[in-house]
């Protein structure tokens, strides 16, 4: 009877295991699309950002969408954990939480810079 209960038992355990597995490997493959999509996006967003004045809203853009992909990179990390039972918890709250400078914002902390070398 114990024999049977223990095999029982295995068979749950590598059913779950299956299923970790396969949203393990899923959160695992929307982290990498995501990395390959910022990289890419960070390459093909720099000329833009060399442009005087118009390079302040792609940064401002460009970063903000940064922000949103490590959050969610961050969130799939806790699920990871989470699914791996470990006592690391994550705190996406650190990268979730940040706010972008508008570019009006980033213009004037500019020119404040600017005028203060002047002087």
């Amino acid at each position: 009877m114990a024999l049977v209960q223990t095999n029982k038992t295995l068979l749950k355990n590598e059913a779950k295991f299956r299923k970790n597995k396969k949203l393990m490997l899923e959160k695992s493959r929307k982290i990498s699309k995501r990395t390959v999509r910022g990289a890419t996006r960070n390459i093909a967003a720099a000329p833009a950002e060399a442009v005087h004045l118009v390079g302040i809203g792609v940064v401002v853009a460009v970063t903000g969408w940064e922000i949103y992909d490590a959050c969610k990179t961050m969130e799939d990390l806790a699920f990871l954990n989470q699914q791996l039972a470990s006592a690391d918890a994550i705190e996406t709250e650190k990268v979730c939480g940040l706010k972008v400078h508008s570019a009006s914002e980033l213009l004037r902390k500019a020119k404040d810079k600017l005028s203060k070398k002047d002087e």
